[in-house]
């Protein structure tokens, strides 16, 4: 019970975050003397749903963008067929179907929210124009408040964790790595689906914050960083090392320690390099991919594999899709 009853960390950091910026909001209305408080208030919420960074700043722009839209295309209907439902109708529908055709959500909900709202006031008809662009400034003025206190407060560093949780899920690939391939040799198979299984959950995690932070300055430089080639680079080690995984029980004939135990002789150093290289490349700031050139034993290793499978020995390895790891 208590893990339901007790918020988390975030949850607590997220509250107060609301809290200053409800604050802030009634303090600038105050000043302002804004009589529709209603509008900077539902852009205020609307933007600050997520815990998340990222997300709040998708849900700003987006609902600065649905402002806009919703205003526009109330005061284009109601200053031609003026004040009526009919003209509240076809605002709304148009708003709905650009962004749905647009494929643009986030705009969406704010856009539909401001159309209804405004096509409903008495006083739009008297001055459309004037009357859409003040009540969208208000809007926008929430809006700016509720990412204004996101990015000052417990301000998020994604690029800190992101390079947290690949170091780990790299020392994990490389000690399963030399498992599997002291496996393919010596016969004896420890047991890595468990482990294969929670590093995709790792990947699946660092993939999550990749994509919830890809807004604004700090998504700027991740992207500059390449952080998805680097995900990507990595899910495609779990996937050869699930493939070679499956090798290793059918594999320990003499005609297949004969054929390869030499080319995995050469094969550990290159992979130890690599995941020096991949690690140190992961802490850094480099915008190249270290898995783009595969070690000159996996070039040998797939020709060797390849003869075997033509032999009929070997069946299950996807050697072309996964056998050049970068």
């Amino acid at each position: 019970m208590s893990r339901w009853l007790l918020p988390s960390r975030l949850q607590l950091k997220h509250a107060v975050k609301v809290g200053i910026a409800a604050g802030l909001l009634a303090i600038v209305c105050w000043h302002a003397n804004l009589k529709m408080v209603h509008y900077p208030a539902m852009g205020l919420v609307a933007t600050m749903l997520s815990l998340n960074t990222g997300e709040t700043l998708k849900n700003g722009w987006g609902r600065l963008g649905g402002s806009l839209l919703g205003g526009l295309c109330t005061a284009l209907w109601i200053s031609g067929l003026g004040l009526n439902p009919l003209a509240g109708t076809l605002a709304f529908s148009t708003a709905v179907l650009l962004c749905e055709t647009l494929k643009l959500p986030t705009m969406q909900n704010q856009a539909a929210a401001v159309t209804a709202i405004m096509a409903a006031s008495t006083e739009f008809g008297q001055q459309p124009w004037e009357y859409a662009s003040s009540r969208v400034f208000d809007n926008c003025i929430g809006i700016a408040i509720g990412i204004l206190v996101t990015l000052c407060l417990w301000p998020e560093h994604p690029e800190l964790t992101l390079k947290r949780s690949t170091s780990a899920i790299v020392a994990k690939l490389h000690e399963i790595y030399e498992d599997v391939c002291q496996t393919l040799v010596t016969g004896i198979v420890p047991e890595h689906e468990a482990t294969l299984a929670a590093l995709v959950s790792q990947l699946q995690q660092a993939e999550a914050t990749l994509e919830a932070s890809v807004y604004g300055i700090l998504g700027w430089v991740l992207v500059l960083q390449n952080w998805s080639d680097r995900l990507m680079g990595l899910r495609r080690l779990r996937r050869h090392l699930r493939s070679l995984s499956h090798l290793s029980p059918a594999l320990h004939s003499s005609q297949f320690r004969q054929e390869c135990q030499p080319f995995f002789d050469q094969l550990w150093p290159a992979l130890r390099a690599k995941f020096r290289v991949l690690e140190t490349h992961l802490q850094g700031t480099g915008h190249s991919n270290p898995l783009a050139d595969s070690p000159p034993p996996f070039a040998l290793l797939h020709e060797r594999l390849t003869h075997l499978r033509h032999q009929q020995i070997t069946k299950k390895y996807p050697l072309d899709d996964v056998i050049h790891i970068g």
